[in-house]
């Protein structure tokens, strides 16, 4: 493990992709373009190269051309179904029918859901799986920054660790499903809703048309099964009325287009280069109109949410989430960690300056992964950012 010159933080080798946590054997065998299990015909397809101090000798120089990677080109559907397959036990969800007051019943919560009042409402999900070790701080902090921050309350905060297997609590996916509808429950104009996933993503065989590369992206749950982004968003976003917003933290691989939020802009080459998915290349011209895989349309149903919902990723589809070292001996996503302390410098920041802190800090600690941000309606980079 190397301390960058600074002495702030040192990037680990644990990601927070599934198949280095061995959650579940279906997944865990997917091979992943971008990690080191054994790779495609392409070959490895990722460098991350730090080419020294600058010329004034405060900053890192970082060879642009590597610190991002795609595939050189698509995958083969043949190779995606032979190397991303589809668990057989994917969870079937209809959310027309789920009894959500009855979950709120069967966990005692006991929320102030008085009529025509905005709520506020957050879910916090820490898993460390085998090889993570930040996860729990990561929902901690996050905690304390909505408390201190944004005014939330102890009663408003529901949090899943996977410390304890026999707690009623512990985030299995059934237990991570109920959660999702209680955080979505009910909502209305003026809520505010916040939801955090530290652990491991990953992604598989996409079914039903909606992922230009061909791919979906999951989380994964402490009992080894996923969650699929098309469910995620049928059950957190779709709902969401006018004037409700949900602020999501992604902080695991292949977590770019985890809520599948915003319509693919087509690059014009046949594979989107480093420089296509850069945020200063799409963002500049103030409105966020972000290039991404994933075209908003699910067997030909168009995918849409009239409330606000913004989402903050740790890495591109294609690409790993990693920790780092702190001061104190403490480990931290880089991505919630990055978040958590932008926000504590500087409460008041427009997404284009919060998102280019965390990429700053991303580079401060070596960090070989680029944050990303979609949402679910055009976005001004000028438009201050709250929760």
């Amino acid at each position: 493990m190397v301390k960058p010159p600074n002495g702030e933080a040192a990037v680990l080798p644990t990601v927070r992709r599934d198949a280095e946590a061995n959650l579940a054997p279906p997944v865990a065998e997917m091979i992943s373009p971008l990690s080191s299990d054994p790779q495609p015909v392409e070959g490895d397809l990722i460098e991350f190269e730090v080419k020294g101090p600058s010329e004034d000798g405060d900053a890192e120089e970082y060879d642009k051309n590597d610190d991002l990677a795609v595939p050189l080109k698509p995958l083969s559907r043949e190779f995606i179904h032979q190397n991303f397959p589809v668990p057989s036990d994917i969870l079937e969800i209809d959310t027309s029918t789920f009894d959500t007051q009855a979950v709120i019943k069967k966990y005692g919560y006991k929320f102030d859901d008085t009529p025509n009042v905005p709520k506020r409402r957050a879910l916090l999900i820490g898993l460390k799986g085998t090889t993570l070790k930040g996860s729990y701080g990561d929902v901690d902090d996050m905690k304390a920054l909505l408390k201190d921050i944004y005014g939330f309350q102890d009663e408003e905060v529901m949090v899943l660790k996977d410390e304890n297997p026999g707690s009623i609590l512990y985030p299995t996916r059934q237990v991570v499903v109920d959660h999702l509808f209680i955080l979505a429950h009910s909502p209305r104009e003026g809520d505010r809703l916040f939801i955090l996933f530290a652990g491991h993503g990953a992604q598989i065989e996409d079914l039903d048309g909606d992922e230009a590369d061909g791919l979906d992206e999951v989380i994964c749950c402490a009992d080894g099964k996923i969650i699929v982004d098309d469910q995620l968003h049928d059950i957190i976003v779709k709902p969401l009325p006018k004037g409700c917003r949900l602020t999501a933290v992604f902080d695991c691989c292949s977590s770019e287009t985890g809520l599948d939020l915003v319509q693919a802009r087509p690059s014009a080459s046949p594979h989107l280069s480093a420089l296509d998915l850069q945020f200063n290349a799409t963002f500049a011209s103030g409105a966020l109109d972000l290039p991404h895989s994933f075209t908003s349309e699910s067997n030909g149903v168009p995918k849409h949410s009239d409330g606000e919902v913004v989402l903050w990723s740790a890495c591109l589809d294609n690409a790993d989430s990693h920790e780092i070292l702190i001061d104190g001996g403490k480990y931290k996503g880089a991505m919630s960690h990055a978040f958590v302390q932008s926000i504590r410098q500087s409460t008041r920041q427009s997404y284009g300056e919060l998102l280019e802190s965390i990429k700053q800090s991303f580079k401060r600690w070596h960090v070989p992964q680029v944050p990303q941000l979609t949402s679910s309606h055009k976005l001004d980079q000028n438009d201050l950012f709250t929760v």
